[in-house]
């Protein structure tokens, strides 16, 4: 069997790599494709057809880190009763200490099949302005 690459629903392989059961080289093209694998490949490619990414900025002090959330995504995911005063808040931002907050934000999120992307954003020599802002509380929205 050649090594040459193939491709089938977008995904490379290499077709010296399909096996049958027996472990012997199968050819997609053939007919003879391993049913497991073409059902590995199927979840694999819905999996990331349908996995969302939200992108959020994590800020840090040489003490502390939040993470900086709009005031309307807590809201959609219903968690915004669930934010301690330990999140502090700037007009529509809510910034989710990192211990507990951003955790239930986590949490939210993966439950509806989003994953959270953090970019990071250090302060190392100085506090961050973040400690200046006001304390999260539901009674100022």
């Amino acid at each position: 069997m050649p090594k040459s690459k193939g491709s089938w629903l977008g995904l490379r392989y290499r077709r010296k790599d399909l096996k049958n059961e027996n472990n012997f080289p199968m050819d997609f093209l053939s007919g003879s494709f391993d049913l497991y694998r073409l059902a590995f490949i199927f979840c694999n490619l819905l999996k990331g057809e349908n996995m969302k990414t939200i992108t959020l900025n994590y800020y840090q002090d040489p003490a502390h880190g939040w993470v900086k959330a709009k005031l309307s995504l807590l809201q959609k995911l219903g968690i915004l009763d669930q934010i301690s005063t330990y999140s502090y808040m700037r007009k529509d931002n809510v910034y989710l200490e990192e211990d507990c907050d951003l955790g239930r934000l986590y949490d939210a999120l993966t439950s509806q099949g989003i994953t959270l992307k953090l970019k990071s954003f250090v302060a190392r020599e100085k506090r961050s302005k973040i400690r200046s802002y006001d304390y999260f509380s539901i009674k100022r929205i």
